[in-house]
């Protein structure tokens, strides 16, 4: 069951307008489907296989997302395609494929059908009068941060609640078990979907999306298992799931399935490029900078006012991420210096990626300055580039970082002089941080850095020009060359660990970007974190994620070892357990796990009982190490530069 909304914070820097919902608009909907040979379902198998069908689901999704978006048909957020499912659709009588493309409030009504770039598919078409009682004057903007464009997934009925003396929840009118309605108290909404499955155990996994980007789409999903529904009072631990940039591999139904059915999943979506994480002293006078992170902060919001509608404890709230998303998670665990409460209590931080950038008068006002320029807006500030349209304001973001280095992107998290007074390193060597987090899994991979080193640095010599365009001539640039060279020895050095320059900037890159956060992590919070280090070939970044969401019932598993699969699900049984205590070992697969103790050795050297991932093929796969990929010296570096750059900017850092 799905639940939209639309609306931004009207705190944020908005480049675009914000909608609200209109009254009588229209719920659209079509489903693709694979011909079906109407064979009764037998023994588990389908009738048809998606198999040479790839092409023809991908054109009809993209022929209905960009006829959903043209001209306003689909409203602010247009429309959207689902990942493959198997059922059996209506007048059907055996299982096949299918696509589900939606459009969830049609705001205007269309004078010719959608494309018809069938390609050998079927299809059923069905449109529905949307409730009434959803337009703008049923929302009120004081009541709430956000409102979010908010997508509810249901596998069963939900129990209502009460709050502040009012009835609460979601509930069916008149004991019609059709389209539900969600009352919170600032707006109503009407479910557009209805459909009970079980945990996915049929999922198909689907592409990248190709819908347009845009700013009106803030989308909040929640998945709540069938025990939240039918436990009148459950409250079940959070997860609150934080995307990466730049990839996304699983969703909420394996977790929760391997949980036991014993988690509620909240994944939100925040602001990327420009629109999210433009900062300059421009923006800090003009707007508000970071504004992805304020996205994020709504629906921690959102979770602790609402979750318990759903079954969820507000108390025991797991944010989760990996890169960018984990990055966030830290970057949550500064704001205002560590005094503002992050809204939750545990944290699984998977490759923890964030830049360093502090040159608010210099690097970042360039970056913002660029931007204005190449949107059109050159020296006309913010109430230009909030006229524009979304085109021309994604094609600046896009050209922005055009002709960049590898790995190098103009926005990123950074610091604002209010929201984030400093970077993460800076403040967690301050102890401005917040104090009160239970516990934390931290985690990275053997090569984080390998996809973000510059393939053009090929010898020693260009590895110092890089140092020199990323620090400048400044005072602090040759003591930076010196100690650069000693911790991550060039090539041509006896003794050097590093085979070629490409290794030698990835370790740098992974230490720098990803791998010290970790330490830093442990440093904050002892006696509180447990460490892992997946070291799985090829160990790249991201490479922990098929892992982290394994699925059994996902084609991407299915030539995989009974033994390969076993390995994941014990690696995933490590997360699910600590999602429901805060300890990876209460609930951990036994048999094919060992028993993973907290951090230890943050004084010393190296960091101590670090859960080493050498393979998924059982038990055998895991053990503790003295972690030496998180060796001190090379990690205190990283603090110590930031340190200089500080003291060389002064105030404007």
């Amino acid at each position: 069951m799905h639940f939209t909304s639309s609306s931004l914070l009207p705190t944020l820097l908005l480049l675009t307008p914000a909608l609200v919902l209109a009254r009588d608009c229209t719920h659209f909907e079509t489903t693709y489907i694979i011909p079906c040979p109407n064979k009764v379902f037998h023994m588990g198998q389908p009738d048809t296989s998606p198999n040479g069908w790839s092409h023809a689901f991908l054109v009809n999704q993209q022929a209905f997302e960009t006829w959903a978006k043209r001209d306003g048909i689909g409203g602010g957020c247009g429309g959207f395609c689902q990942k493959l499912i198997l059922k059996t659709p209506a007048g059907y009588t055996g299982a096949t494929f299918t696509m589900r493309c939606v459009i969830s409030r049609m705001k205007k009504v269309w004078d010719q059908g959608i494309p018809a770039y069938l390609e050998g598919l079927e299809r059923i078409e069905t449109n529905t009068k949307c409730d009434s009682k959803l337009g703008p004057s049923e929302i009120d903007s004081t009541k709430m941060l956000a409102v979010f464009a908010l997508g509810l997934l249901l596998q069963l009925l939900v129990v209502s609640a009460t709050a502040t003396g009012e009835r609460l929840g979601i509930h069916f009118e008149n004991g019609n078990q059709d389209a539900p309605l969600l009352k919170l108290d600032y707006a109503t909404y009407r479910a557009t979907y209805n459909e009970t499955y079980d945990s996915s155990s049929r999922l198909v996994m689907g592409g990248v999306s190709t819908s347009p980007p845009g700013e009106d789409c803030l989308f909040l999903d929640v998945t709540v298992p069938g025990k939240a529904i039918k436990t009148p009072g459950a409250t079940l631990p959070v997860v609150g799931k934080a995307f990466a940039n730049n990839m996304f591999w699983g969703g909420a139904d394996a977790m929760i399935k391997a949980s036991g059915g014993n988690l509620v999943w909240v994944a939100g979506n925040y602001r990327l490029g420009a629109y999210g994480f433009l900062t300059g002293t421009t923006v800090e006078k003009e707007g508000v900078p970071n504004a992805g992170f304020w996205d994020q902060r709504a629906v921690l919001e959102w979770i602790q006012k609402y979750i318990t509608l759903v079954g969820g404890d507000p108390k025991t709230v797991t944010a989760m991420g990996i890169s960018a998303g984990a990055g966030s998670i830290v970057h949550h665990l500064i704001l205002e210096g560590g005094k503002m409460d992050p809204l939750f209590t545990r944290a699984i931080l998977q490759s923890p990626g964030y830049t360093n950038l502090m040159d608010r008068a210099g690097q970042l006002e360039s970056n913002y300055k660029r931007f204005e320029d190449l949107a059109g807006c050159k020296g006309k500030g913010l109430a230009c580039l909030r006229a524009l349209n979304e085109s021309s304001l994604q094609n600046a973001s896009n050209s922005v970082n055009g002709g960049r280095r590898q790995g190098d992107f103009a926005f990123n998290p950074a610091p604002d002089g209010k929201f984030i007074m400093k970077t993460p390193t800076l403040e967690f060597a301050a102890g401005n941080y917040f104090k009160g987090i239970e516990s934390i899994i931290s985690s990275y991979v053997t090569n984080e850095g390998g996809m973000f080193a510059d393939s053009t640095v090929t010898d020693d010599g260009k590895f110092d020009q890089l140092i020199v365009s990323t620090y400048g001539n400044s005072s602090e640039t040759a003591w930076i060359k010196d100690q650069a060279a000693k911790l991550w020895p060039p090539i041509s050095a006896p003794g050097s660990p590093y085979k070629t320059e490409q290794e030698r900037l990835g370790s740098h890159v992974s230490e720098g970007s990803f791998t010290c956060h970790n330490r830093l992590i442990a440093d904050a919070y002892p006696g509180k974190v447990w460490t892992v280090h997946y070291a799985v070939p090829p160990a790249g970044h991201g490479s922990d994620q098929t892992a982290t969401f394994f699925n059994p019932a996902s084609p991407q598993y299915a030539t995989m070892t009974a033994a390969e699969k076993e390995g994941r699900a014990a690696f995933q049984s490590y997360l699910t357990s600590f999602a429901r205590t805060g300890d990876p070992n209460k609930f951990r697969s036994e048999g094919q796990t060992i028993e993973w103790p907290k951090t230890t050795g943050v004084e010393g050297v190296t960091l101590r009982n670090t859960l080493q991932v050498d393979s998924l093929k059982g038990r055998e796969g895991f053990r503790l190490v003295d972690d030496g990929l998180q060796v001190k010296e090379r990690c205190e570096f990283w603090s110590r530069v930031q340190v200089a750059v500080e003291k060389r900017l002064g105030k404007g850092a």
